[in-house]
């Protein structure tokens, strides 16, 4: 366990011995600490989120009501609450349903208790079947049900490493970030609507992931699609070939054919304040004259009058500072960070930076990510279909109504770029 200046060691012997060191005790202590107020906001967000009716289920021995404490269930304090402190007012097997009301002093709410037990879980369930609107352990929204109301922004975990990947997924949308990076939600799965007879439907993360892997190394599409578990449809196949071989005709391949040294799938980690940033790169070239060419390829379908320049400044400008300042700091003195579309493989978008460029690039960089360091997961301003639909907080735990989440994504609107200098792709001067 690691929490800022403090490590805490687990040793395990080879006779199954255990033992623990340093500050191990402590960190855990807070870990389960943290993870227990994380809980208990979850669940208040969750609840509030009720309009007309709000069911809570969950698993307890009733007639040995378990204790509150680490590791309990929140139904554990949650029913108490609820039945006011009195216990004795849970449902019993003769009358497995009952109505309680429910009161602080300032609001007053029936809410109405279900307890399945083997002898009478039919009748729990009868009764339920005919209850009106609102049965099952339900409480109006408008009255407290927690102890006391969580703090909006729990204490996250530092963040120890980044990457564009992250500083793109939570820059679209913090509160889904948070669902799925950090609590582990899994996505919902999304109907998509078949594409007319012949045309390739290849979920499109699969279609690049093909096609990069057949850039990186020439195979038959058949062959690498088996590798990655992936079965293609003639026209699907002939698609990754034709996106794989279009990068032969981009001025950028003649470039890096004539590079000094050239890698693929190159990883780096470069330092960001107090984080370390971590990335792949596709190819990174070196030329003449200490410049080091960054190339990525891109196989986002595009409109024919798309202009790509402010493509690039919309979906990867983030992504170019990242590789630029990893560059820089490797010792370049000069670096040139360019996108290949394999769809337009003959316009390649480049940028160019100077050895001076590198403190502003991580002063950008830090400020891009000066939120999610600080364990902030802003809703997106926004919402729509592309990013929302597979959601798993989409339908529960969103603010925004499904009418936002599943509408079409808003044409582009003009957002201040940061500036840098553009050059035109060819033989460095």
């Amino acid at each position: 366990l690691v929490e800022r200046d403090e490590i805490g060691l687990r040793l395990v012997g080879l006779d199954g011995s255990s033992e623990r060191a340093l500050a191990y005790e402590r960190l855990r202590a807070r870990a389960r600490d943290r993870s227990a107020r994380e809980e208990e906001r979850v669940l208040y967000v969750a609840a509030t989120r009720a309009r007309e009716r709000l069911v809570l289920s969950g698993g307890v021995a009733v007639d040995a009501w378990p204790k509150d404490g680490p590791g309990a269930s929140p139904l554990t304090w949650l029913g108490p609450a609820l039945l006011g402190g009195d216990l004795s007012r849970l449902p019993t097997s003769v009358e497995p349903v009952r109505d309680v009301v429910w009161s602080d002093g300032a609001h007053t709410a029936t809410v109405r208790c279900l307890v399945n037990r083997p002898e009478t879980v039919g009748r729990v369930l009868r009764r339920a079947s005919l209850a009106p609107a609102g049965a099952s352990l339900s409480i109006a929204p408008s009255q407290p049900a927690c102890r006391s109301q969580p703090s909006p922004q729990v204490a996250a975990p530092a963040v120890r490493s980044l990457s564009y990947t992250t500083l793109a997924a939570w820059g679209e949308c913090g509160y889904r970030f948070y669902l799925t990076k950090v609590l582990g939600l899994r996505e919902e799965p999304v109907i998509r609507i078949a594409a007319t007879a012949g045309a390739p439907t290849l979920d499109p993360r699969v279609r690049g992931i093909l096609v990069h892997a057949l850039l990186e190394d020439p195979e038959p599409v058949a062959g690498l699609a088996a590798a990655h578990d992936v079965v293609l449809t003639a026209a699907e196949s002939a698609d990754v070939a034709r996106l794989a071989a279009a990068f032969a005709h981009s001025p950028l391949a003649a470039r890096i054919a004539r590079a000094r040294a050239v890698r693929r799938e190159h990883a780096f980690a470069v330092t960001l304040g107090d984080t370390l940033l971590t990335g792949v790169v596709d190819v990174l070239a070196s030329e003449r004259g200490g410049l080091r060419l960054v190339v990525d390829y891109k196989t986002d379908a595009l409109d024919d009058g798309a202009d790509l320049a402010t493509y690039v400044d919309e979906h990867y400008g983030v992504q170019r500072r990242v590789y630029a300042l990893a560059a820089l700091r490797a010792g370049a003195a000069r670096v040139e960070v360019a996108y290949a579309f394999l769809e337009r493989p003959r316009e390649p978008i480049a940028t160019r930076y100077e050895a001076s460029d590198a403190d502003r690039l991580e002063s950008e960089l830090l400020a891009l990510a000066a939120g999610l360091l600080a364990g902030e997961y802003p809703v997106t301003d926004g919402p729509h279909r592309g990013l929302c639909e597979s959601c798993p907080g989409r339908r529960a735990l969103c603010s925004y109504p499904e009418a936002r989440t599943l509408a079409e994504r808003p044409l582009p609107s003009a957002r201040p770029q940061i500036a840098a200098t553009r050059s035109e792709i060819g033989s460095p001067q």
